[in-house]
Order: C-alpha cells, then structure tokens, then sequence
C-alpha cells in the first residue's frame, strides 16, 4: 500500500516539506548521537516502536529521494528497498 495518506507528527512533516534539493535527512535510532547543533525530531513511543524501517517507509511515500546511505550492522539489515 503506497497510499500518500501525510506524516502525522507536525514537525517531521514540517521538516520534510521544506527540504529543497541537494539536502539531506538522517533517521537513526535512540543511541544515535545527535549533535547540539542539528534539528532533531524525537518519534520514539517505547522501545523499538516507532521503528527505523517503519520511518523510513512513511518518509518515502512523502518525499522523493534521490539517493540512500544506509550505515548498520550487517546482521541488522532486514530491507533495502526503494519503489520511487
């Protein structure tokens, strides 16, 4: 289902929305070390909800990508899938 149904969270949408071409947006996960001086928008409601994989998969029904860098563990990657 790629229905474009909109990001529920106001200041993710709003992230997205005025993100122009040629800049970028990080996902990462709660141990992700965020600096002081980056914009960061906080969608954890327990452990291991609201996952990266599911982040990922609303943010690119919303947004057109032009390309991926995706850092993990080799074992941790379950998908990597991009239908733009």
């Amino acid at each position: 289902m790629n229905e474009k149904i909109g990001i529920l969270n106001c200041e993710l949408s709003k992230i997205i929305a005025g993100l122009g071409h040629g800049q970028q947006l990080l996902v990462g996960d709660a141990a992700f070390p965020i600096p002081k001086s980056l914009e960061c928008v906080d969608l954890a409601l327990t452990e291991g909800k609201v996952s990266i994989e599911e982040t990922l998969r609303a943010i690119l029904i919303e947004l057109k990508v032009e390309k991926i860098h995706l850092q993990a563990p080799k074992k941790s990657i379950k998908w990597v899938e991009i239908n733009q």
